[in-house]
């Protein structure tokens, strides 16, 4: 009789699991593709766009329909943009940054010439400037420096570069005397089993992740000459940084921890001095099977958690205190591709996941956007 009743407890552990993970199928309010090669979609104002590089021409379009698209003509010195680029909202305008086609190679050492493009997609206008750096050790790969903005001006971490990284510009791309360079701490302190850092803007001052190879991460919160001002060890490695972290001077992070039996997903909101104001686990059967995770909120405090978990896209909404409130099923893998990256972004009352998929066993790549409306789904 002992059996039966052993099987009859397991069978309800299943059931509450099932229920748990059960997925409502999600409304989306838009949709749609985006086949550019070589393109970027972020948040400019209260809408997505869509910048992309064609040969002598940058393109931008919205995905709001009363958006005239913009065809911006770029002189020929700023048609040798080659490979990725990065972009991001500065000001009133899109910064749009990329590596120049042509380098002067001398021995050892990289001469690299960069270009930034300040686009204003409501007057289709331009700026553009050059940058040239010598980094001081071969560069691996096609990996461009990380480039974080801060207010009127940016910041540039050169892989390499020792003199000073992160380099300081203005928006015209003039270096900042060397005696305002930002003191290069960051680096040195940090000890060769790290392996990749993430970094935003706090306004003042930044938030700093450095991960390690033992799986464990160091969280800073620093001013603006990057002094430490507050520091916090944890057990995990981070995966994701919010993108909205300059907008409210609070930070949400994802931690992953591998365990054997039972792998988790941590996600958490911390304010400068470093303080959980909440904590919750991502409901997910397995965290190894996620190969991209996003994570933003909006003013209310409600979290959204967006998941490429193998071929299913999810997304999981939290109330300000950490409670789940939606766990919503975003559709499926197109057929023959596999997911390689999702974004989330809070746009107006809408939500977004941005997802790239690249074809198995070939180049191609595609960008699917769904958006929903957070007011049918959150009070």
């Amino acid at each position: 009789m002992l059996y039966p009743v052993r099987e009859i407890i397991l069978l309800l552990c299943i059931i509450a699991s099932s229920y748990v993970f059960a997925l409502e199928k999600a409304k989306f309010s838009k949709e749609l593709s985006i086949n550019v090669p070589n393109s970027i979609t972020l948040p400019y104002g209260n809408q997505l766009y869509t910048v992309s590089k064609n040969r002598s021409h940058v393109n931008i379009e919205s995905m709001d329909e009363n958006y005239k698209p913009c065809a911006i003509r770029v002189d020929a010195f700023d048609d040798l943009i080659r490979g990725k680029m990065r972009a991001f909202s500065f000001d009133s305008e899109i910064f749009l940054w990329g590596e120049r086609s042509k380098q002067i190679a001398r021995s050892a050492t990289k001469f690299s010439n960069y270009t930034l493009l300040l686009l204003n997609p409501n007057t289709c206008n331009y700026l553009s400037a050059s940058i040239n750096e010598q980094d001081e050790m071969p560069a691996v790969g096609e990996q461009l420096p990380e480039v974080v903005n801060y207010g009127d001006k940016f910041d540039v971490f050169f892989p390499s570069l020792t003199k000073c990284s992160p380099c300081r510009y203005n928006q015209w791309g003039v270096k900042d005397d060397p005696s305002q360079q930002p003191l290069n701490k960051l680096r040195a302190e940090e000890p060769h089993s790290s392996i990749f850092f993430h970094i935003r803007w706090m306004n003042p001052g930044y938030f700093y992740v450095f991960n390690f190879e033992n799986g464990t991460s160091v969280l800073r919160y620093l001013d603006q000459e990057f002094f430490t001002l507050k520091e916090k060890y944890v057990d995990r490695t981070v995966d994701v940084i919010s993108n909205t972290v300059n907008k409210t001077r609070n930070v949400g992070v994802c931690y992953r921890r591998s365990h054997p039996v039972s792998p988790e997903i941590f996600c958490t909101k911390l304010n400068s001095q470093l303080h959980s104001l909440d904590f919750f686990r991502v409901p997910v059967s397995k965290s190894s099977s996620v190969s991209s995770m996003s994570f933003e909120y909006d003013k209310k405090g409600h979290s959204f958690v967006g998941l490429a978990e193998y071929k299913q896209y999810e997304l999981f909404i939290y109330d300000k205190n950490g409670q789940l409130v939606k766990s919503l099923d975003f559709g499926k893998a197109v057929p023959n591709y596999l997911p390689s990256e999702v974004h989330g972004h809070v746009v107006g009352n809408q939500y977004c996941l941005i997802i790239d998929e690249n074809q198995l066993d070939a180049v191609a790549a595609q960008r699917i956007v769904k958006c929903i409306d957070i007011n049918k789904y959150v009070a």
